[in-house]
Formats: structure tokens, C-alpha cells, sequence
């Protein structure tokens, strides 16, 4: 999904609250994507800024499952 797709469709702040609350409770990706009904893709692309403890090995970890639940 190109960042242009995913900007037509904002994060609202109560989903940002709702993100950020998810990540902490270290929820699987699949998970936050669904309650935010958010597809994987954008769930990341929300992330990254969210995680600045992002370790190479956990980037690397959301990438390999996004393309997964993309096809």
C-alpha cells in the first residue's frame, strides 16, 4: 500500500489512543489491525512513529507478517 493510500484515510485521535494503548499491551498485529479495522499495512505504518524502541528484528518481524496477510 502506498503511503498516498494510506493517507486518504487519517487516524482519528481516538484510534491513535486506541493504537498507542495496544502496542504497549504488546497485542499481536493481526489483532490491532481488526479492532481498529485497519488493514496490517496501515496498523504498521501507524506503528513505526509509535515504537521508537523498534528493534531491526521487530521491523523486520512486521514486514515479514504484512506481507503474509497481504498475499
Amino acid at each position: 500500500m502506498s503511503p498516498a493510500a494510506l493517507s486518504r484515510n487519517p487516524w482519528t485521535p481516538e484510534e491513535d489512543k486506541r493504537l498507542r494503548m495496544l502496542v504497549e499491551a504488546c497485542k499481536p498485529i493481526e489483532i490491532v489491525a481488526a479492532e481498529l479495522k485497519r488493514s496490517v499495512p496501515a496498523y504498521i505504518h501507524a506503528t513505526l512513529p509509535v515504537v521508537p524502541f523498534a528493534l531491526p528484528e521487530m521491523v523486520t518481524a512486521l514486514v515479514r507478517i504484512a506481507r503474509k496477510a497481504v498475499g
